[in-house]
């Protein structure tokens, strides 16, 4: 196809994307259908640099039955290692130690933007580099392997920032070689990735590497054959060269899971998802939590941020387990769901759009469900167009007050 036949075709979608019926004054169906569109246009935009966006999706030479066997039959009498820390918890007042990851497995740190994700990266990689100090410690147990920090998002200048934030409180030149630090911004996605391969495949042994910014290995989070591609690889990585690999990617806006089909596939292979969100209480402060965990999960924490910019763990800091153990409202059962409309309708025959927005606003706030983390007004319209979709509410006409059908 003639390159000037593809941008006419990209001219023609962009056009029918601002005219499209399909287009609604909703945020999260626009969200969605924009999300269909670019993945479009991203695979075609995919002929023009084929060979920098080639991802090899093929399958691995077949091995025989014997070879399987040998390989990946697990025997009912084998003995099993069990995997060792690469990163822990520790407080010295309890002297409790938990895992957060081990060697062979991947991790995923998510929250909403403005988190402070970054900040706990460097808190991580900073911590494992230098002899623990406080109450509340992040230990490594590297045995001197290397670590490696991509950054596919900031700038060389920003990069340089987190890195220096890393190194600040390390005296030992040892300590601070064992950080190599890349900047891929500029790189294509699969560029992005088959780079970190090259590093990963290089004699020097690697323990732990810090991928900040998972979404830019792919051309779109919404595309199935990349997003396994992608969290194969960091199975095979992780696996092949016994180390921990920690991943970073954003909440969706309007609820706490991990963004498009990648994070779907990222939150089913990882050993831990944690979770940053910032303090409801100190919006200078965030807590990190343990949102699915494979081992026994770790307490919750709080980490700040020093006048020099630094991240550290705020030691004396309580946290409310009301504040953790919350359930975001896109993630309640059908049945609280309905539970909740029924409460909204058992003084109302019918209610108007803006009157139903607002009574589901008031049930949310009584006592019996205020485990629901998350109440802002685009989680309520995706509750609304659940029980739209369900007919557990009705209009009888265009515009028309909503009745209880359920």
């Amino acid at each position: 196809m003639k390159k000037e036949n593809i941008l006419d075709e990209i001219t023609n979608d962009f056009n029918q994307l601002s005219s499209s019926n399909n287009y609604s004054s909703n945020t999260v169906e626009n969200e969605n259908y924009l999300n269909d569109q670019y993945t479009g246009l991203a695979n075609r935009l995919d002929l023009f640099e084929k060979t920098d966006y080639k991802y090899d999706l093929s399958p691995q030479p077949q091995d025989s039955y014997e070879e399987i066997l040998e390989k990946y039959l697990v025997g009912h009498n084998e003995e099993i290692i069990e995997q060792e820390a690469a990163l822990e918890l520790y407080s010295e007042l309890t002297g409790n130690v938990s895992t957060i990851g081990t060697f062979g497995n991947i991790s995923v740190i998510k929250g909403k933007a403005k988190s402070k994700k970054t900040f706990l990266v460097n808190l991580i990689i900073s911590s494992i580099l230098k002899e623990g100090n406080g109450t509340l410690q992040i230990r490594g147990n590297l045995r001197n392997k290397k670590v490696v920090y991509v950054d596919t998002e900031q700038s060389k200048a920003h990069v340089y920032r987190s890195q220096k934030r890393i190194t600040s409180e390390i005296t030992s030149t040892d300590k601070i070689e064992m950080l190599s630090t890349f900047n891929f911004r500029e790189l294509t996605p699969a560029s992005r990735l088959n780079s970190i391969d090259v590093i990963l495949k290089h004699p020097t042994e690697v323990g732990l590497v810090v991928i900040d910014g998972i979404k830019d290995l792919v051309t779109s989070i919404n595309d199935e054959k990349e997003s396994t591609n992608v969290s194969t690889k960091l199975l095979q990585w992780s696996t092949q060269y016994n180390c921990h690999i920690i991943v970073v990617l954003h909440e969706n806006p309007s609820n706490d899971k991990l963004r498009g089909h990648l994070g779907t596939e990222l939150t089913n292979k990882a050993e831990t998802v944690i979770q940053v969100e910032v303090d409801r209480r100190n919006k200078d402060l965030s807590i990190v939590n343990a949102a699915s965990c494979r081992n026994i999960p770790f307490d919750s924490f709080a980490i700040g941020v020093n006048q020099s910019g630094i991240p550290y763990i705020v030691e004396d800091h309580i946290i409310s387990k009301n504040d953790t153990n919350k359930v975001a409202l896109n993630e309640i059962s059908d049945e609280k769901k309905k539970e909740i409309l029924k409460r909204v309708y058992e003084n109302n025959e019918v209610l108007s759009y803006g009157d139903l927005t607002e009574r589901i606003k008031v049930v949310l706030d009584d006592k019996g469900f205020r485990e629901i983390k998350v109440k802002g007004n685009n989680q309520i319209k995706t509750l609304i167009l659940f029980y739209k979709d369900c007919d557990w509410i009705i209009q009888d006409r265009d515009r028309g007050p909503y009745r209880f059908n359920a």
